[in-house]
């Protein structure tokens, strides 16, 4: 492992990459930017019409429609769902005007159909449209109040199945694209992220914010807490705010208040990963893998860039002016020089 590099060298890494940017505004924003040359540089991209953006909204979910991959769905702290048919150019208010959409699914057999978990008026919720967000109806409501409902996931093997998490732990099932549910098991960490096996629908991994993170193998019947033992090694490393998974060689990444941890068997055993900064001094956000090359990798830290081409052995860096702090970084599925992050802003 490399010695931690000097403040110096730190300092000279900002000043030769240079941080002038095209599509930066000096007042703080949050919103979406976009980098079309693979992070060389980076715009905000917030444009609904002439007199309105998205600029100050706080993003907590991105999603591409598996169809039209131009098309993206984007989930807002408090003011409800956006869509963009132009890969971000413009945006677009749905008929979801308001609330927290924690999650966005869309169904590859037919995107017309998606699913959105929404938290509003103190109460989590799941609404669906068949006609691509013309209508939408409310197909789950969550009996306990003040609590979100964290995500919504369709099962690609039988689409019509439908996993839920809520605010209190539960796993709630739908086996007719939500027209039933029935409760599955309950978890002690409420507000995690969910993940399903791409390979194997039965197998899902559950991220918690503090708590680790917890598998199941027969599709969230029964859980397995798998790692906040190892990650109690390092000091922050169960401050968990994103677990990426390499699609191509199964390797796991997490980002942490620790930095950036790497498991090559499956999140069991953990590794630091040297950056440009001392382990446990600057909590990494958010962390993205090319899906189409395992050496390249991004990772944020505030409204700062950190890019790899050769598996973590060195970093470009770049600052994006965003004024709040970046909390998701991902590829364009079918374009990877495309990359997109979300800021979400900071609470006083």
């Amino acid at each position: 492992m490399s010695k931690k590099p000097s403040l110096f060298l730190i300092l000279a890494s900002f000043i030769f990459f240079g941080f002038s940017l095209p599509g930066c505004f000096s007042q703080k924003q949050a919103g979406v930017w976009r980098s079309d040359d693979q992070g060389e540089t980076w715009q905000a991209k917030a444009q609904i019409d002439a007199k309105n953006t998205i600029a100050g909204s706080s993003i907590l979910k991105f999603v591409f429609d598996p169809v039209d991959a131009q098309k993206i769905y984007l989930g807002t702290e408090g003011q409800g769902m956006y869509v963009s048919r132009n890969n971000g150019d413009t945006w677009e208010k749905t008929k979801i005007a308001s609330g927290n959409v924690w999650d966005i699914a869309v169904d590859a057999d037919d995107s017309q159909i998606v699913y959105a978990a929404v938290f509003a008026s103190k109460i989590g919720r799941v609404y669906k449209t068949q006609d691509g967000g013309e209508n939408w109806e409310i197909i789950f409501t969550d009996a306990i109040p003040e609590r979100p409902i964290y995500n919504i996931l369709i099962d690609w093997y039988n689409h019509e199945n439908l996993i839920v998490t809520t605010g209190w732990g539960g796993v709630i099932k739908s086996e007719d694209q939500g027209k039933t549910w029935a409760k599955l098991s309950e978890l002690p960490a409420p507000a995690g992220r969910l993940q399903m096996d791409e390979d194997n629908s039965q197998i899902m991994w559950y991220a918690t914010p503090s708590q680790g993170i917890f598998k199941t193998e027969n599709a969230g019947v029964a859980w397995q807490e798998i790692a906040l033992a190892g990650l109690k090694d390092f000091q922050g490393g169960a401050n968990i705010y994103q677990l990426e998974r390499d699609k191509k060689d199964k390797t796991f990444y997490l980002a942490t208040s620790y930095g950036l941890l790497i498991s090559k068997d499956g999140g069991t055993t953990w590794a630091p990963i040297q950056t440009l900064t001392p382990f446990a001094s600057l909590p990494i956000l958010a962390v993205a893998v090319n899906p189409e090359d395992s050496s390249e990798l991004f990772f944020v830290a505030g409204d700062t860039v950190y890019k790899s081409v050769n598996q973590s052995e060195s970093w470009q860096v770049r600052r994006v002016y965003t004024g709040q702090a970046i909390r998701s970084v991902l590829y364009h599925p079918k374009n990877t020089q495309i990359i997109y992050l979300g800021v979400r802003a900071v609470k006083k």
